[in-house]
């Protein structure tokens, strides 16, 4: 039975066995015919044997020698210096080595048995392997973390997405919208612009045309050296409080008359236009046509909006407040202008005439 063991030992170390030397497909040394798969590896008569062969080998050794589980590697556990199982590890070389070994090459180096060095290395192993565990674990929480946070980032996204389109799509309504009322309000104050500007355009060229006719009137005024052509009146008596007089008149479209009120200092003689009333600044002038009304104080006349004049002016005057006030007296009174200013001396009654025109002051009763 020995002899037999050597020998399957012997064929165990042939490699024109090929076994794997994986323990999972290890086959029985023992086997003679179909091999059978092997459990458990003899470190003593390095070989490995099936159950029933262990068995065999069991009742033969009486568990005295060292087995392990199967696997393929027995000839790398032997010493190939001296043939004798490597049981020591010398862990200054760093390598595995049999008792001669340690009594030679390696003595007096740090070694220790192959079975403590092998827990030592798997305690590291297993202190890596749970250290591997823990940042496993901590990459997959990180993991897990981002995934998390993509999600949240793309839920975001379509939420800002979302709330941006339908917050350009109100904001472009309101601005089409807005754009509508402003281009609607540009074209009513378009419209409202040049009405007034076509108004005032009319009124323009109309008082152009009223101050060219009175233009023409002056040019002619000035011209006359006859004093009894065009006379100018002040009365004698002044105005320092409330008075009220009313002046009848006639004249054609070109000799009107002059209905007014100066200072006592204003000139009376001369050749420019500064002695007539009105075109000073100590005498305001109502000028009447039968189709003309303006007002001239300080040489700047006023065309007054007046169609039909009475023949009867009436004169109003309160010195003290600094009102000056002309009426077209009828059956009815009606304002034709009112003057509020200062003044600053006494008033006196003045007026103007040609040849073609006259005026006369009425005698009022109570």
């Amino acid at each position: 039975m020995v002899e037999k063991l050597k020998k399957t030992r012997l064929q165990a170390t042939s490699p024109a066995l090929n076994i794997s030397t994986r323990s999972g497909n290890v086959q029985c040394d023992s086997c003679t015919g179909r091999k059978q798969k092997a459990v458990k590896s003899c470190l003593e008569c390095r070989s490995s044997y099936c159950q029933n062969h262990l068995e065999q080998h069991e009742n033969l050794f009486n568990k005295r020698h060292n087995r392990m589980d199967a696997t393929g590697r027995l000839q790398e556990m032997i010493c190939p210096q001296h043939d004798k199982m490597l049981e020591i590890y010398c862990r200054t070389d760093q390598r595995c080595i049999c008792v001669l070994c340690l009594m030679d090459e390696h003595k007096d180096h740090d070694t220790v048995s192959t079975a403590e060095e092998r827990k030592e290395k798997q305690r590291h192993l297993e202190e890596k392997e749970r250290k591997f565990q823990q940042r496993i674990q901590q990459k997959e929480k990180d993991l897990q973390q981002l995934r998390e946070a993509v999600a949240s980032h793309k839920r975001s996204a379509e939420t800002a997405v979302e709330d941006s389109e339908r917050i350009f799509t109100e904001l472009i309504r309101s601005i089409e919208r807005r754009r509508s009322e402003v281009i609607q309000l540009i074209r009513d104050q378009e419209r409202a612009a040049v009405s007034r500007a076509e108004g005032l355009l009319e009124q323009i060229e109309q008082e152009i045309n009223d101050l060219r006719r009175r233009d023409a009137q002056m040019k002619q005024l000035l011209e006359i050296d006859d004093h009894f052509h065009f006379l100018q009146v002040l009365c004698r008596e002044s105005v320092t409080g409330r008075y009220y007089w009313e002046v009848e008149w006639c004249g054609d479209r070109r000799s009107g008359v002059a209905i007014a009120v100066a200072y006592k200092t204003i000139r009376r003689t001369g050749e420019s236009n500064e002695i007539l009333a009105g075109c000073n600044n100590q005498s305001w002038r109502l000028y009447c046509t039968p189709t003309f009304c303006s007002f001239t104080h300080n040489n700047i006349e006023t065309v007054l909006p007046v169609v039909n004049v009475s023949s009867r002016i009436g004169v109003y005057v309160d010195h003290s407040a600094g009102i000056l006030s002309f009426y077209s007296v009828s059956d009815i009174m009606n304002l034709i202008h009112r003057v509020q200013t200062t003044f600053t001396q006494p008033l006196y009654a003045a007026f103007g005439f040609n040849r073609n025109s006259t005026v006369k002051l009425c005698r009022l009763t109570k």
